[in-house]
């Protein structure tokens, strides 16, 4: 696996510390925000390697690194992107906003924990919502977290999830979210009856009620990876037990949220789904073996006729957390010497930047939604300045 030595705070992976689910580990940022102070501001944009012949123009836009460092994470909803920073002498507190084509970015949420990280992250049409890892009464760096939203820039932040009640070891596991208009939907994982319990929970933009969709002891059944749109709809994955700490299938589910109760279809017909997406009338997700976590390819599924087919990179064989945008699904690479995306509409492999072997740069955690397509470049040594580029065809 070729990954820089400088990036490593980028592919680490939190590992899961509830007991009985030791063999399902998320992709996420590492939350040690260790980095060296911010270098001057690279230049507004570079000239691609390559580009589609239906897409004329695939130009990398920088976003100065005086904005983003120290960077933990980022994400984007195709029309904003959002990011977590700090200081190298503290942690990665605040949450900030950039909108292409806008003088600067905005600051949408600072914590008055200056030790606090910020990871993962979601924003949809100007509402935000992240993790909030911080530290509870001594115990640790990591020792607790609290689910944010933000239902507009300005508006008082509201928790609607935390893991304060529960063992320090909850902290191990963060929820991974997904937020439309009316709904900010998660996973979590809390203390019930002195077992650890899988939920996975909806929270409406409107009323401000939490819902528990689906719930499961640990050891029968785990949540992950959910993603819904603005219709409604809702995929995700789960682990499933044949016996507590037994043999585990990995599935593939699509729900209907505005109808009640709750009732989910399997999509896959082997049990080596996980992590799905929703793209028109498709949901794509990645093969999996042992691990929600493993490196696999990335399957297209027709929700009206049932059919799949692979998707095909040019020269990447191995991928893992996929994201879907309008034109281009996106994966997090095991060679990150090259970055590649994928045109959903014609079928063929995208390249938009590579390096040479020799290298000391790396692209990595690329992210599509909407029209856009953000990504990091890392170079050694370890504590390098990270850059935050993003393209939107």
């Amino acid at each position: 696996m070729k990954i820089r030595a400088g990036l490593t705070t980028l592919v680490a992976v939190l590992v899961v510390a509830c007991g009985s689910t030791p063999r399902s580990i998320p992709p996420s940022s590492n939350t040690s925000g260790s980095s060296t102070p911010s270098m001057p501001a690279a230049s507004p944009s570079i000239a691609p390697v390559t580009a589609s012949p239906r897409i004329p123009d695939l130009t990398i836009h920088k976003i100065p690194q005086s904005d983003t460092t120290l960077l933990l994470d980022a994400t984007t909803d195709g029309h904003e992107i959002v990011w977590s920073r700090g200081s190298a002498s503290q942690g990665v507190p605040d949450l900030y906003s950039f909108t292409p084509g806008a003088a600067k970015p905005t600051l949408v949420f600072r914590d008055s924990d200056r030790d606090a990280q910020l990871s993962p992250l979601a924003v949809h049409n100007g509402r935000y919502a992240f993790v909030e890892l911080f530290n509870r009464g001594g115990a640790g760096p990591e020792s607790g977290w609290r689910l944010w939203y933000i239902g507009a820039l300005g508006d008082k932040p509201i928790v609607v999830d935390s893991t304060e009640t529960d063992p320090v070891s909850f902290s191990s596991l963060l929820p991974q979210i997904s937020l439309t208009d009316s709904a900010l939907i998660w996973t979590s994982v809390h203390m019930v009856d002195g077992k650890a319990q899988f939920f996975l929970r909806s929270y409406s933009t409107q009323s401000h009620r939490t819902l528990n969709l689906l719930d499961s002891q640990a050891a029968k059944t785990e949540f992950w990876f959910p993603n819904a749109d603005d219709q409604g709809r809702l995929v995700y994955g789960t682990v499933e037990y044949a016996t507590p700490g037994g043999t585990s299938t990995f599935h593939v589910y699509l729900g209907d949220l505005t109808k009640s109760p709750f009732q989910p279809r399997r999509l896959d017909p082997a049990g080596e789904a996980a992590n799905p997406v929703l793209h028109g009338d498709e949901v794509i997700w990645r093969t999996v073996a042992g691990n929600v976590n493993d490196w696999g390819q990335a399957i297209r599924f027709s929700l009206t006729t049932g059919a799949t087919s692979t998707v095909n990179f040019e020269s990447q064989t191995k991928l893992q957390y996929i994201t879907a945008g309008n034109e281009f699904l996106a994966a997090w690479f095991w060679d990150n010497t090259e970055l590649e995306v994928f045109d959903l509409a014609t079928g063929e492999p995208v390249l938009i930047n590579k390096y040479e072997a020799t290298s000391t740069s790396s692209l990595v955690r690329p992210i599509a939604a909407g029209d856009l397509v953000i990504f990091i470049i890392g170079d050694d040594p370890p504590g390098s300045d990270l850059q935050l580029c993003w393209l939107q065809p």
